[in-house]
């Protein structure tokens, strides 16, 4: 999806009206479209879990927290490496963007959380007509949204959050909506446990009255 999405990006940037870089030199304009293809790029999940390992151990090697020593890491002499760190940076904040809905009124998250599993599901259904097993949070059938929404929260979204917040303390009120929906999650599961538990107390009540 996301090479798909960079070929179409780039087709489009062809058409004159629409091509951003037609006063670039062409130094300039390759540099530009490594960018942009490298960024796109890690919008996979597939690189969640390096990119954040990474970035941290590179935040605490130089002692960066609440915006303070970044320019330890994008200043340099050795432009190579100045890249690199610049284009780290921008991948791991472009794929927090794309994963921030918990980082967002409660409202506006349901609502994006909505909209991601009518995805998940339609992808799910597709995949039970051609005999495929579904993929991961995608059978309408097995998938509790809450409680997935609970590890989401907890485990890919707050840390990344939590390590952004030291390159770009701005960003930092956006962790109390990740707070605040975190809990609401909690709450909600915490009720369909105790819903559940009274219904099997009721079966069993059952059981006993027809013994």
């Amino acid at each position: 999806m996301e090479n798909y999405h960079i070929a179409e990006t780039f087709k489009l940037l062809k058409k004159n009206d629409l091509n951003i870089f037609d006063k670039f030199s062409l130094e300039e304009y390759r540099t530009a479209r490594r960018r942009i293809i490298e960024l796109i790029l890690h919008t996979d999940m597939e690189f969640h879990s390096g990119d954040l390992a990474n970035l941290k151990k590179r935040v605490e090697s130089f002692e960066i927290k609440k915006g303070l020593n970044i320019n330890k890491l994008i200043e340099n002499k050795n432009l190579i490496e100045v890249f690199e760190n610049q284009q780290q940076i921008l991948g791991f904040a472009l794929h927090v963007s794309d994963i921030s809905n918990p980082a967002k009124k409660n409202e506006i998250c349901v609502k994006w959380r909505d909209l991601i599993f009518l995805e998940f599901f339609n992808q799910g259904d597709k995949e039970k007509s051609l005999n495929l097993k579904p993929s991961i949070l995608c059978d309408r059938e097995t998938t509790n949204i809450n409680s997935s929404q609970i590890y989401f929260i907890s485990f890919i979204v707050k840390p990344s959050f939590d390590l952004l917040v030291n390159i770009f303390p701005e960003i930092s009120p956006l962790i109390d909506y990740i707070k605040i929906n975190l809990r609401k999650y909690e709450k909600i599961c915490s009720k369909e446990k105790l819903d559940k538990e009274k219904e099997k107390e009721m079966e069993k009540e059952k059981e006993k009255e027809i013994k």
